[in-house]
This record gives structure tokens, sequence and C-alpha cells, in this order.
């Protein structure tokens, strides 16, 4: 059928309460919109009848009879039934569009999405709980912010053009900053840096107000860390710290330590330490750029690592009677954070989940979101000797 043919036969329609009428067709419309979709929908199967070969008929009349299944206001096992039977006549018929011409391949990311309505309806509700709207934002996220970033010109050919590569690095170094799971880093880092100044800005609205005169740091994923000597030792001990974000199939390690917090801090002991679990680990750039060209950086800025912590609610006053261990809380609403120099860092430390008592430990925890997940736990001074000696 050519779409001449379509067209006429649509805009030949009768008028229908409810149904949109399409005086000139559908084939001339750029940019349809959904509600637009729905009212082709409403007539589209019946102007194929008689012109379409049969396959191809009974793969579209499937995929309307999954459209409008799925928008049913409630689900039971056998309308969910019903759902899986006209979509397995659909994979039945779907290569009619391929053998007729229509298209060249079916990889189209709704038809895939087709696949997961059936586990999707019984554990999130009814479809009219969600729809693809909800990821409209994502276009400005990903898309509009990755163009503007670029420089709108091909790398290859100079010239100007969809800097694909471009967004995509972006995007890229986007999630790779993601996976630190640290959204506050640029203003933790613009009050440290202020800190660090002659005459520091006293308002957190005008230092948030500045920008960095910089737009890239090194990270580290580890660091070794000599812990201090306590007393007869011949040599230091050494401990690994680990901020490694998720990559591919190897999972995220935050580590947690203990952090010096102010003067009254010692070497043993937990007055004036904090804990903390440690997300980034990174080098301040030498050269800055404030809009006049390079030139180094202040002489007060640290050229040691530094690291970025989650700070945990202060210890208790007083270890468990019992167990002879502090109890720590996280505060995932509030979690504050602060930028210090390696050399503040004393220790690892090991923080156990603490559950009520005849409490079972939810299934759906594991190694590696537990401190995600709980919110109350032990600081475990039997970690090693080091650490039940400076534990106390």
């Amino acid at each position: 059928m050519s779409s001449k043919e379509l067209d006429t036969r649509i805009s030949k329609l009768p008028p229908c309460y409810g149904v949109r009428h399409f005086k000139n067709g559908i084939s001339h419309l750029l940019q349809v919109s959904g509600p637009e979709r729905k009212q082709i929908a409403h007539v589209l199967l019946a102007c194929l009848v008689g012109k379409v070969p049969k396959r191809a008929l009974v793969a579209i009349r499937s995929l309307l009879d999954f459209t409008y299944l799925s928008q049913y206001a409630s689900h039971d096992e056998v309308t969910l039934g019903y759902l899986k039977d006209v979509l397995n006549v659909y994979y039945e018929h779907m290569d009619a569009f391929i053998t007729y011409g229509c298209r060249k391949h079916l990889n189209i990311p709704k038809f895939h999405s087709l696949r997961h309505y059936l586990d999707s309806i019984p554990h999130m509700g009814t479809t009219d709980n969600y729809n693809t709207e909800m990821f409209e934002r994502l276009h400005i996220d990903f898309a509009k912010k990755g163009w503007r970033a670029s420089n709108h010109r091909d790398d290859e050919t100079k010239t100007p053009a969809p800097g694909f590569p471009q967004m995509i690095r972006w995007l890229s170094r986007q999630e790779k900053m993601s996976a630190h799971h640290c959204p506050s880093f640029s203003a933790v880092l613009k009050t440290y840096l202020n800190s660090l100044m002659q005459n520091p800005q006293r308002r957190q609205n005008a230092i948030q107000d500045h920008f960095l005169p910089f737009t890239r740091v090194d990270v580290f994923t580890s660091i070794k860390l000599f812990l201090p000597k306590i007393g007869e030792e011949s040599s230091f001990i050494q401990e690994t710290i680990k901020a490694r974000p998720q990559k591919s199939i190897q999972p995220h390690q935050f580590d947690t330590v203990i952090v010096y917090q102010n003067e009254d801090a010692k070497s043993t002991g937990l007055i004036g330490m904090r804990i903390g679990r440690i997300r980034v680990i990174f080098l301040l750039p030498r050269t800055i750029d404030w809009g006049l060209g390079p030139k180094e950086c202040p002489s007060s800025w640290p050229s040691e690592p530094l690291a970025f912590i989650h700070l945990y609610d202060h210890l208790s006053t007083s270890p468990n009677s019992d167990s002879m261990m502090y109890t720590v809380k996280y505060n995932a609403s509030q979690e504050p954070a602060i930028i210090v120099p390696l050399s503040h860092i004393r220790q690892s430390c090991m923080l156990i989940p603490k559950l009520p008592r005849d409490t079972n430990i939810p299934d759906h925890w594991n190694t590696y979101n537990v401190m995600d997940e709980c919110s109350i736990f032990l600081l475990n001074n039997f970690k090693h000797l080091y650490t039940y000696q400076t534990v106390w």
C-alpha cells in the first residue's frame, strides 16, 4: 500500500465522537505527538485490512492488542496472561516488517521494552502510574547539556557538525564522577579552597558564587597509609585505603576512616576524632586559570593528595557496656562532607551493622550495599591489634 492510498483511506473515514478526523491523511505529519499517535492507532488497523499481507496485519494487530491491554486500570493473572499471549503473537510475526521491506532491523528500544511489562506490572503497578514522560528530563541532562559542553564541531574534519564524540566523552565523564556518590564535591571544594585564603569569605553564598579556576583533578582509587607508631615498634604499620567507584563488573569500595577533627585529637583514643567514609582521593592542579590565562596555583594550596570524606554523626559518648564498642550513626538526609589532606587521616576503621534485638539482616543487603542500607554501626575495635591499641 502506498502512502497516498493510506492517506486517502484515512481522509474518507466518517466522523465519530472521540476519534480525530485526519482530513489530509497522516503521511504529511511531522514530529507526531503522543496524542496524535493514539488517534492514529484508533483507525490504522481497519484501514490496512485487505491491503497488507496477513503476517504484517497480525503483527500490527498484536501490537495494538498489547497497547490496549497494557492500559488496563487493574490487572490479574488472567489479563497478564492475555498480555503474554499477544506479545508471543507479535514475536511470531514481527519478521514480516523486515520481509516486506518496511524495516532493515527491529532493534528499537521501545519494542525491546515490551518484554519488561509482564515483570514491571506485578512489581510496580499498572502503567497509569508511570510513563515515558518521566524520562523527558534525561534529554536535557544527557543530550542538551552534552551539546552545550561540546565545541559544536566534528573532531576529525573540524567543521560545524553534531559533536557526538565530544558529547559521549562528556557523558562518560559525568558517569565516572557520579560513581563516586559525592554530588556536593564542587561546593565542598570551594569551601575548602576558601579556607586556605589569607582573607577568606565568610558568607557561604558568596563562596559558592565563585567558579573553580580549573575543570579537572587527578583522582586515585587507593592510597597506602603509614600509621603512627605506638610504643617501641621498630617499623611503621601500613594500610591500604580504597575509594574505588564501580567499574564494569567490579563493585565499588569506599572505606571508612578515622579523621583528626580538632587539636584535642591524639594518636590513640577517639577524643577529637570523627568517623567518615572516604569518597574521592585527588590532587589539586598546580596550574589554574581565572580567565586571564594559565598561572601557578596559590602557594597555600597543599601539594599532597586530599580526601573528600562523608562524615558520620558523632560517636556515642561511651562504648556499649557489654561489647565495649562505640556506636556511630549514618544520616543519609544530612550527610556532611569535608575535604582534608591525607595526613589528617589517622587510620582506617571497620564499621559493623547494628540491628535491633531479635532482628534479622534484610535479604537484599549484601557486602557492597550494607554501608548504604544500614544507619547504625558498631566501631569494631577488634579489627587488628593496632586498632585494639588505638580505638578505646
